[in-house]
Formats: C-alpha cells, sequence, structure tokens
C-alpha cells in the first residue's frame, strides 16, 4: 500500500540518487544544531511546552522528550498535563524509531532546497519502516503542481498523514487547498468543452483586461512626485539629485536611500545629515539603523534563497542572514524569527544579542519588542512578559497585551463565563492600576471585538494584524502621562490613575506629543494641550501628529505645510506630502514638474 502511495508522489519528483551534500544543505544542518543546546532549568511550564515543540519541529527527538519531561512536573498539573498530551497526540511519534532512522530524516529535513535528494530519503523511509509519520509530515509540507496527477498524489499522501494524526492542522489545511483546486480543474475542464461547442461573437474585454484599462486610465490622474528633506526652516539641507528614493525618515542619525543606476540595479545606502555616504548593503530590503546595526534581506553566501541578517555602520556584515524575519534592536535585543522549512512551517520568535546568538529562546507564537526592560510575548495562546533573561516576570494569563510606556501596559482578558471584556492597565510588576469591564450582547462573539473599536483590543496582538510599526504610535499607549479614553464611542483622554482629565466630546482623539494631542471635531483636526483646552482650533481637513516642535497639517486636503505648537503655520503649505519631523529633518514631496526655487 505504502509503495503503490508513493508512486504517486513521483509526479513531484524524479528518482535520483543521493549526490553530495551541497553547500546550502550544510547550511541548513548547521541551522538545525543552531537551536538552544542549554534546556534551563525553572521555565514557565508554556516556555517547556515551546522548547518540546521547537525540537519536535525540527526533529530532535532527545532534547523534545528532556523538555515534556519537565512540562509533565511542571505546575499547574492540569495545564501541564494538557500541553503534554497535545504534543504527544501532534508531533510525537507514535512507535519506537531507531537513531539511524531519526538521523536520516534530519537530514532530509535539512535539506530545504534539494528536493529531489529530499524526496529519495522519505521514500527509503517509508519503504523500511511504513509507520514513521515523519516522512510523510516532511513531504505534506512540499508545494505540488496544478494538475491532475499531482492533486490526485497529495490527497493520497494528506491522507495518510492524517491517518496518524487527524487533528494535524497543516495536512487538513492542504487537503483543503488540493480538494478546492480538484474542483477548479474540473470546472475549467468543463467551461472549456462548453466554449469549443458554442461561438463566441462578443468581443468584450477579459476582467483581467478590464483591470488593466482600469489601471491606465487611473495612471492619467496620478501625479508623479518627487521626494525631497527639509530642515525646520523649510531648506534643503542637501540634494539628493535623481534616481534616488529616500526613506520617511532619519534614525540613529542615518538616512536610508536607494540608488538606482543607468543599468536598472537597485543599491541600498545610508547617508547622513550632510548627505554624505556612510555605507551601502546590496540587498532587497532593509530596515532602518538602531543601535548601530541595520537588519537586511538579501540572499547570503552559502545558502539558497533570502534571509535576515544585520550590518553595522561600517558595511560590515555583523550577523550573517539565517532568519526569516526580524525586528530593530531595542534595548539591546532584536526579536527573531526561526527558519523552519518544514513541519507545520511555524513562525517561532525569539531574541538575540548584538552577537547574533539566541538570548531568548525561539519558542514564541508572537512577540513585541522590549520596552522598558520587559517584551509581551504570546506561547499557548496566552501572553505575558518576559525580562531580558527570558523569565516571565509577569505570566501569560492575557487574551492581548500591549508594550510598556510610562510606567504601565495595557492588557485585556476575555472573561467568558460573564461574556465581557476586562481592560486593564498593569504595572512591571503585574499590579493592576485600573480596570474597565464591558458587558458584551450574548449574540455578539468575543473574538470579533478585535476589529470593532471595543476599548483597546483591536490594537493588540499579533503581530501582522494590529501591532504597530515601530515608527507608529499606539492610542492605547501613554504618551506625555495620557492615554485616549472612549465614552459612549466619544473619545477623551485618562491619566496614569484610570481619571478621565479630558471629557471625552471628541469624534476621534490621537495619542499626545510634544504636549499636544490632536483631535477630531466639527469634521476637522485640531490640537488640545494636557488641560484640555483646544489651543489649536480644529480646522484643518488633514493633520499629523506634532514631532520636534512642528506638526505637518493641511487645510484644504491636498497641500500640507507645517504648523508651531501655537498654530502658526512656520512652512507654509506648498507640499503634496509632508512626513513629521525626525531628528530634525522631515521628507516632503511635489508635482515631479515642479521647477526649482
Amino acid at each position: 500500500m505504502v509503495l503503490a502511495l508513493y508512486s504517486l508522489i513521483t509526479t513531484l519528483a524524479e528518482n535520483s540518487s543521493m549526490a553530495k551534500t551541497s553547500e546550502s544543505t550544510q547550511y541548513h544542518a548547521k541551522k538545525i544544531s543552531n537551536l538552544p543546546e542549554i534546556i534551563r532549568d525553572g521555565l514557565h511550564l508554556y516556555q517547556y511546552y515551546g522548547l518540546t515543540r521547537l525540537y519536535l519541529r525540527n526533529f530532535d527527538l532527545e532534547k523534545a522528550k528532556i523538555c515534556l519531561e519537565k512540562l509533565k512536573n511542571s505546575t499547574p498539573r492540569d495545564i501541564s498535563e494538557k500541553l503534554s498530551i497535545s504534543l504527544q497526540k501532534e508531533l510525537l511519534p507514535k512507535n519506537s524509531v531507531s537513531q539511524e532512522l531519526l538521523e536520516r530524516c534530519r537530514k532530509a529535513a535539512a535539506m530545504a532546497h534539494e528536493n529531489e535528494q529530499r524526496y529519495q530519503i522519505c521514500r527509503e523511509l517509508i519503504t523500511e519502516s511504513s509507520e514513521f509519520e515523519w516522512p510523510y509530515m516532511i513531504l505534506a509540507e512540499e508545494g505540488y503542481t496544478l494538475g491532475e496527477s499531482s492533486l490526485k498524489s497529495q490527497n493520497e499522501l494528506m491522507h495518510k498523514v492524517l491517518s496518524f494524526n487527524p487533528t494535524y492542522k497543516p495536512a487538513l489545511s492542504k487537503l483543503e487547498d488540493v480538494i478546492s483546486n480538484q474542483k477548479y480543474l474540473e470546472d475549467r475542464k468543463a467551461a472549456a468543452i462548453k466554449a469549443a461547442s458554442v461561438k463566441n461573437e462578443t468581443d468584450e474585454p477579459s476582467s483581467y483586461q478590464l483591470d488593466e484599462q482600469q489601471k491606465k486610465h487611473i495612471a492619467q490622474f496620478m501625479v508623479k512626485k518627487k521626494y525631497f528633506l527639509i530642515d525646520n526652516k523649510g531648506k534643503l539641507p542637501f540634494e539628493t539629485g535623481p534616481g534616488v528614493s529616500i526613506d520617511q525618515r532619519f534614525s540613529d542619525g542615518l538616512l536610508k536611500v536607494s540608488v538606482r543606476s543607468e543599468m536598472g540595479s537597485s543599491e541600498i545606502q545610508f547617508w547622513d545629515k550632510k548627505g554624505e555616504l556612510k555605507f551601502s548593503v546590496r540587498a532587497m530590503t532593509t530596515e532602518r539603523v538602531s543601535e548601530g546595526l541595520v537588519a537586511v534581506y538579501s540572499f547570503w553566501p552559502g545558502i539558497r534563497g533570502s534571509r535576515y541578517g544585520f550590518y553595522d555602520t561600517s558595511g560590515k556584515v555583523a550577523i550573517p542572514g539565517r532568519f526569516s524575519k526580524t525586528e530593530e534592536f531595542k534595548d539591546g535585543l532584536a526579536a527573531a524569527e526561526i527558519c523552519q522549512a518544514y513541519v507545520d512551517r511555524a513562525s517561532t520568535w525569539g531574541f538575540i544579542s548584538h552577537d547574533g546568538n539566541w538570548q531568548i529562546e525561539p519558542i514564541y507564537d508572537d512577540v513585541f519588542s522590549f520596552s522598558e526592560g520587559l517584551a509581551p510575548v504570546s506561547i499557548g495562546g496566552k501572553i505575558g512578559f518576559i525580562d531580558k533573561s527570558g523569565i516571565f516576570s509577569i505570566p501569560p494569563i492575557y487574551d492581548h497585551a500591549r508594550p510598556f510606556s510610562e510606567g504601565l501596559a495595557n492588557v485585556v482578558v476575555f472573561d467568558h463565563k460573564n461574556h465581557a471584556l476586562i481592560d486593564k492597565y498593569i504595572d512591571h510588576q503585574g499590579k493592576v492600576v485600573f480596570e474597565r469591564t464591558q458587558i458584551i450582547p450574548a449574540d455578539k462573539p468575543l473574538a470579533e471585538l478585535r476589529s470593532k473599536g471595543i476599548l483597546s483590543a483591536y490594537s493588540t496582538t499579533p503581530r501582522h494584524e494590529h501591532a504597530p510599526r515601530t515608527d507608529e504610535r499606539s492610542p492605547w499607549d501613554f504618551h506625555d502621562g495620557l492615554v485616549v479614553d472612549m465614552v459612549n464611542n466619544k473619545f477623551g483622554y485618562r491619566d496614569k490613575t484610570g481619571k478621565n482629565v479630558i471629557d471625552a466630546v471628541y469624534g476621534w482623539t490621537y495619542p499626545f506629543s510634544d504636549g499636544r494631542g490632536k483631535v477630531w471635531k466639527d469634521k476637522a483636526f485640531g490640537f488640545v494641550n494636557k488641560q484640555g483646552n483646544l489651543v489649536i482650533k480644529a480646522k484643518f481637513a488633514k493633520a499629523k501628529d506634532f514631532s520636534n516642535g512642528l506638526a505637518a497639517v493641511s487645510t484644504d486636503g491636498k497641500h500640507w505645510g507645517y504648523i508651531d505648537q501655537n498654530g502658526t503655520m512656520v512652512i507654509k503649505p506648498q507640499y503634496l506630502e509632508a512626513e513629521p519631523f525626525a531628528e530634525g529633518i522631515a521628507r516632503v514631496a511635489v508635482a515631479e514638474n515642479t521647477p526649482e526655487k
């Protein structure tokens, strides 16, 4: 039966003899051993759960069993038992397997870009031990072509995986895709037969052609813009020249610049505030400089595919590329996502130090960067706060959470029993400083509240849906000692005791900055001071927050200028775009054909 099953998989790869291990394979084999080597004592049970899952996903059964045993001995026992059972059902082999088979399976998993060799090893393992789940799981993660034979083989394979583990989510998800694509092919075939028998006399464009026509039509009215920098007097600190694309703001005294050559290739450069080149990198993209390092997404020697690594400000490699995603360094640590090209392709995050080593194990489903010495992390479906040693200072008991700001962090708990949402602000010890409970109508699922603007739940994790980027400011964090407040769908501000200090009378309020809070009143933007006085009248169609003492505003909704904290227009409205000032410089845009002054 097994051999018959895998004769179907020959559509994915031809049989081939084992070749010598390539340079990319050596890299990935090293990557597996790059997991945490030391299993620490005294961790939280959810951390042992995450470590067990990490080692199982990387086919390191020996370390996984050590972590699993520590998990079983953790308290409370009812939760540890539940987590242990879920791991045993999902990833642990159900039957005894020799160490030699395990090593060969790990070798196959490491061949992320050597598909033929990978398939060959998995087929051999299945032939020798048809009840060993892991080779099936490796093959279950591979892609497939949109053809009948490929879809049929994948259908068979997913059912085999599910025979070992009926709840294995990657197999269930792929089986759903396969069935959907099979129906798509059948519909295509039926449509082709029908089309062949009916003469089409219309010249109507296809939906794709319509899309292209619409794009061309829209493009006629799109204004091409040129970007440049200004100082707080509206003057140019330096010229950028043609073929140059500049980032929105300076960071650590450096500006990211993309320079396109006449040959069409692009290079990312970093300039200082005099417009002088400090260093450059060849990369697809980079983050901004932070703590003297910049995250770079590029091809790296010795591997296939692209990864994130770090360069220093002299243009030298500081941390070789081996991460699938990274964030900027904060408080000496950077969040990084481990590369996993097998099992269930799960994203797991940890924190690296400036030398590139894992300081906190990559076991978390999601993380925020460190702030005030603590970082919110998600694991086991709950969120808590870890310190820089990776120990939970505040246990994972929350459904959502924000990073600390000015000594307090916003957390949310769903009270399923009473169908309520409890919105809290806690201090560094996890003590609740103030909270508010809102009863939710029984016909509204609690999970939907994230996107409904109920209290602060919608602004929290997960990262890719709700988490602000590093240069964005959340209204649910404290700024200048105040935080946005909502009462009966109107907005004001609260202080750190939870007291409403600026009445909730506005259509919307935004985070304070430079002693001013942007508010929406009578269909226009204005600014209040910390006493709640409207010190800059609501008369702007568009406005951005204050930064470096200035705020970008637009009266007509088209042309931007800058006002000071008294509301005086100090840089007249003349730009089609205007970014907030950072480190004394702002990016602006004018029409491309605007004559130079």
